[in-house]
């Protein structure tokens, strides 16, 4: 785990925990092999963008409700709607948001190979994606 920048990184170990201020039960926990967390660092960053997309879906939802359209970038939902962007927990860079039309839009999480695969024809990019049946404001 980078805490400073912000990410998660599938390639670290959990030996890493050495360095983080935890009491010895935290340790032993965080390093089972239990089926709720998994062996995996991976399963902890799609739980962590997960949550970064339901928050970052939730200030777009209020952001449409209050404007009848989607922002065109994740920047204008701070500070109204959020205090900051939340970060991809893989890549530590700001999520990808794709306006996808009216009423629409797909928040990306580059997932475990740390890339953005927009362009490729297989992807394990994390998406958020999301339509509603509301009308869009008129022009």
């Amino acid at each position: 785990m980078d805490v400073a920048a912000g990410r998660i990184q599938s390639s670290i170990g959990w030996s890493d925990l050495s360095g983080l201020p935890l009491d010895s039960p935290s340790q032993e926990l965080l390093q089972q092999q239990s089926m709720w967390w998994g062996a995996y660092p991976a399963s902890v960053a799609f739980a962590q963008t997960s949550v970064n997309h339901a928050t970052i879906a939730c200030a777009l939802e209020r952001f449409r409700l209050a404007n009848r359209v989607y922002p065109e970038t994740l920047e204008q939902l701070v500070p109204a709607l959020l205090k900051r962007v939340p970060h991809d927990a893989v890549s530590g860079r700001p999520m990808i948001y794709q306006p996808a039309g009216e009423g629409s839009f797909i928040l990306r999480g580059v997932g475990p190979n740390g890339t953005d695969d927009r362009k490729n024809k297989s992807s394990d990019d994390w998406l958020w994606t999301y339509s509603t049946n509301t009308p869009s404001a008129k022009k």
